[in-house]
């Protein structure tokens, strides 16, 4: 079953707010200066991750909170990586994320998604991070937006009523396999 993974909230009960695991697959929807984290426990064959924000990286105490869910979630495995799906460079390379994740994983790996444009830094993409034969796989699509216009009362754009809200992945945009470097 597929883990889907909303901008982390310390505060909310709601699962896809907060850390998750998954045996197979997360999906991190609308990756745009947020940061997809998956951690890779070697010995437990599961996933565990969290959709961070600027916000969260960049703020000291909710960073921790968020790093003492991930470590609590995995455990006490040894030889851990983490994964980090982002435009890094411009949104938490200069935070102290890399350092909290050092604490209690082996290593830090980046993929680093360059910005839309000039004039946007967002990365304004979709991430999946699944395991295959026991070994992560990442991959990453243009964002898909929601088929239904929020300002207008009436479906637009080929939704219908009883149908999902974001077309499925056979249906839509492309995923691409991405590769990490050490970060």
């Amino acid at each position: 079953m597929t883990a889907y993974l909303d901008e982390y909230n310390p505060n909310s009960k709601q699962s896809n707010f907060r850390v998750q695991s998954d045996s197979s697959r997360l999906k991190y929807m609308n990756i745009q200066s947020c940061i997809a984290v998956a951690i890779y426990p070697t010995a437990s064959h599961k996933l565990v991750g969290v959709h961070l924000t600027t916000a969260t990286t960049g703020n000291p105490k909710e960073l921790q909170i968020a790093c003492d869910e991930l470590r609590q979630m995995i455990g006490n495995v040894s030889g851990s990586k983490a994964y980090l799906v982002a435009n890094y460079r411009t949104h938490h390379a200069a935070t102290r994320l890399k350092q909290a994740l050092k604490k209690f994983v082996a290593q830090v790996l980046v993929c680093n998604i360059g910005p839309v444009s000039t004039t946007n830094t967002g990365a304004n993409a979709d991430v999946k991070i699944e395991l295959k034969a026991n070994r992560p796989v990442c991959y990453v699509r243009v964002h898909a937006p929601p088929l239904f216009n929020q300002t207008k009362p009436k479906p637009t754009g080929g939704f219908k009523p009883g149908q999902p809200r974001v077309k499925s992945d056979k249906a839509n945009r492309e995923w691409q396999v991405v590769d990490f470097v050490p970060a």
